[in-house]
């Protein structure tokens, strides 16, 4: 229930996420879904209650998780952008790592009623929170510039409005700056530090937002890649260290909590993303995962040393799935972010062609490169790794040597594919990654 209503709202969220200007609005309304989820899940008298319970959990996750992203893509600067969102993943991670073990402390020591108290005040806490952050007021640089060109006549402020909103991409930016001549001879220089003439700009926009689109697709692709691998491990671990090594359940958990707490190198990985791609780092953490579980399917032997070669080997794992999910979600943040601004700049030059006489179509799929789709996409993918990684353990199993040694290299094949095709088929762009080299 939980991972069909987060599917189906997921896209509900984007849908209305590119529609909201206040996204700050549906991420409470994510809130109180789950504030009403829970109350539900542990006040429903009946089974059927906790179904629908779960059902408004997946929905209310994805109202946040769109709305949520997209508050911060909106209000925070592209240089940045790749680090804060390091952040959010290491959050997210330290979330799920540390609330299993809060939850079964509390709930075994005090009760079910502590697990319920402490959830609701978390999630009060949260919403508070949330009415204490503002939304910043856009910059009026756009409208002050607007006013100084009042007395341009009709057409010349269509051209100038169309010029604007191309040129001032940072993405698009070239070419000598453009004075205008008014009716009295006036001239009217635009204030943007270069100009190229609408067509040209137009043209860039759409170049490179096909970019976008080509890349976006490849993204979510290798995120539901990294989301098999990353749950497979996930579900198979906890249960293979006790059958193999006879860990005891905690020693289970401190083994999914060294997967995961590579997630620390979020921040840098999304600053070195913003400026570079995830190309190389991801086509290095795909191959060198393909190399760790070669290396895993042989660790099942019960001595001392091969136990701490299985950590250091689930550590080094952890690195490689933390610096590809890191890189990915990046990567569709900033496409997300840019692509918003080069539609805006691409319907300009459109219009103004039409205006011309000579309109040009948008291309194909462009007008849906917008954030909340971007998004979409890639909390799907993540859906989809979800569901497909531990149905493959369980097709494959992992309860003997011989099927553990058959996931570990379908992990590593699956890998090795996955360096492969983003080294061959992802598209270099230096206009939205200044860095990028070969």
């Amino acid at each position: 229930m939980y991972g069909i209503a987060s599917l189906l709202s997921t896209w509900a969220a984007a849908y209305y996420t590119d529609r909201c200007t206040h996204k700050s609005r549906l991420f409470m309304l994510g809130n109180v879904v789950l504030l009403a989820s829970t109350l539900l899940f542990f006040l429903g008298p009946a089974p059927s209650y906790i179904l629908a319970a779960r059902a408004l959990q997946g929905a209310s996750g994805a109202l946040l998780y769109i709305s949520g992203l997209a508050f911060l893509i909106a209000h925070i600067e592209p240089e940045v952008l790749g680090f804060y969102m390091g952040y959010m993943m290491l959050a997210t991670t330290m979330g799920e790592m540390v609330n299993p073990l809060m939850g079964g402390s509390l709930y075994e020591h005090i009760g079910h009623w502590a697990v319920f108290g402490v959830t609701e005040g978390i999630i009060v806490v949260d919403m508070i929170l949330r009415l204490l952050v503002r939304e910043p007021r856009k910059p009026q640089a756009q409208e002050s510039d607007t006013r100084k060109y009042e007395s341009v006549p009709s057409e010349e402020s269509r051209w100038l409005d169309a010029e604007t909103r191309c040129s001032t991409s940072s993405l698009i930016v070239t070419g000598p700056a453009v004075a205008l001549e008014s009716t009295d001879s006036t001239k009217i220089t635009a204030k943007s530090p270069t100009f190229v003439n609408v067509a040209e700009a137009g043209a860039r926009c759409e170049a490179t937002l096909k970019d976008i689109r080509w890349n976006a697709v490849i993204s979510v692709g290798f995120t539901t890649v990294t989301g098999v691998v990353r749950y497979a491990l996930e579900a198979t671990i906890p249960l293979y260290v006790l059958r193999h090594f006879s860990w005891n359940s905690t020693l289970g958990g401190t083994a999914i909590f060294t997967l995961l707490s590579p997630a620390v190198l979020g921040p840098w990985v999304g600053r070195y993303t913003a400026q570079h791609s995830p190309r190389r780092l991801s086509l290095y953490a795909f191959a060198a995962a393909g190399c760790l579980f070669g290396a895993l399917s042989l660790l099942t032997k019960p001595s001392l040393w091969v136990k701490v070669l299985f950590v250091l080997d689930l550590f080094s794992t952890g690195t490689c799935i933390a610096v590809s999910t890191t890189a990915h979600m990046t990567v569709q943040s900033t496409f997300a972010q840019k692509g918003d601004e080069l539609l805006a700049g691409l319907t300009a030059a459109s219009a103004h062609d039409d205006d011309d006489g000579d309109r040009r179509p948008i291309g194909w799929g462009l007008t849906w490169l917008t954030s909340g789709v971007l998004l979409a996409a890639n909390s799907t993918a993540w859906a989809l790794g979800m569901f497909l990684g531990p149905l493959a353990a369980d097709l494959l199993g992992f309860g003997s040597d011989a099927e553990w040694l058959r996931l570990c290299w379908f992990l590593a094949g699956l890998s090795w594919l996955a360096a492969l095709g983003i080294g061959l088929a992802w598209r270099k762009n230096a206009e939205l990654f200044p860095h990028e080299t070969s």
